[in-house]
C-alpha cells in the first residue's frame, strides 16, 4: 500500500481528535502521511488553557505548537507543517490557497483528509477549509495552472472529518475506518492536549465505539467516520 495522504487541519488539535486513529493506521501500513495545519487554535480551540493562571498568547503559541508536533510524531506522520495564522475566523486568500495546491503537487497526494465541507455551526473555520481544500485539489490537477514548475497531478480524493458535534452540522458518514489496532496510539496523542482541550478524551473514545458498531465490521471495536467530499478512482480510504 503506497498511498500518499495529506491531512489538512484547521487547528492544531483537529487532526488528532478527528483522524488520529486513521493517520496512525495508514502510517503503520507504510503510507506517506503529510500534515498541514493552518492555525494553533489559540482563539477558537484553547478554552482549557485560557482558564489557567498566567495564560498569555506567547505561552499559548509555544504550548500548542509543542502539542501538535509531539502528536504528529506519535502518530507516525512523515512531514509536519504548522502555521500560526489567526483563527476564529480564519482567512484563506489566493496566496494561501496556492500554498495548498503546491503542497498537494509536491507530494503527489492521492488522498486528502480534512474538515467536512458542510456548515459547521460551531466553528466556521472548518467549513471554509473543507470547501477550500476541495477547490485546491481541483486546481492541483489543472494543466492550465502553473506553480513553481510543479506538474499537475490526478485529482485526489477528499474525505471530511466528523465534526465535534455532527448532529448540528448535517454530517453524514460515508466511510468508517477501523482503528482498533491503533487506539492506544490515538489515546497517547490525545493525552497531549489535556492542558488546552479538557474533557475531550472520553467523549471521543465513546464516539469511536459508536462508529465501530455502525460500521458493521467484524471485530471492529473502534472506528472513525468520514464523509466523501470527492471520490477519485483508485484513491479511497
Amino acid at each position: 500500500m503506497n498511498k500518499r495522504i495529506l491531512v489538512v487541519s484547521g487547528h492544531v488539535g483537529d487532526f488528532v481528535w478527528r483522524s488520529g486513529g486513521t493517520i496512525a493506521s495508514y502510517a503503520k501500513m507504510g503510507c506517506e502521511v503529510h500534515l498541514l495545519v493552518f492555525t494553533l487554535g489559540i482563539r477558537g480551540e484553547s478554552n482549557g488553557y485560557w482558564k489557567s493562571e498566567g495564560a498569555n498568547y506567547e505561552k499559548a503559541r509555544v504550548l500548542r505548537r509543542k502539542e501538535g508536533e509531539e502528536a504528529a510524531k506519535i502518530l507516525g506522520i512523515k512531514t509536519v507543517e504548522i502555521h500560526d495564522f489567526v483563527d476564529y475566523p480564519l482567512e484563506l486568500d489566493r496566496a494561501r490557497i496556492e500554498m495548498i495546491v503546491k503542497k498537494i503537487r509536491e507530494h503527489k497526494i492521492d488522498i486528502v483528509i480534512t474538515h467536512d465541507h458542510k456548515t459547521d455551526l460551531f466553528n466556521a473555520d472548518h467549513t471554509l477549509i473543507g470547501n477550500t481544500i476541495n477547490m485546491a485539489c481541483a486546481m492541483a490537477s489543472s494543466s492550465s495552472l502553473a506553480l513553481d514548475n510543479l506538474e499537475p497531478i490526478p485529482r485526489p480524493s477528499v474525505y471530511g472529518f466528523e465534526p465535534h458535534n455532527p448532529e448540528f452540522c448535517d454530517f453524514s458518514p460515508d466511510v468508517f475506518v477501523d482503528i482498533t489496532e491503533v487506539i492506544d496510539i490515538k489515546k497517547q496523542a490525545m493525552r497531549l492536549y489535556v492542558k488546552t482541550q479538557k474533557n475531550m478524551i472520553e467523549p471521543y473514545i465513546t464516539k469511536s465505539k459508536i462508529r465501530a458498531f455502525q460500521s458493521q465490521k467484524a471485530r471492529c471495536e473502534y472506528a472513525e467516520a468520514f464523509s466523501i467530499i470527492y471520490s477519485a478512482n483508485n484513491f479511497y480510504l
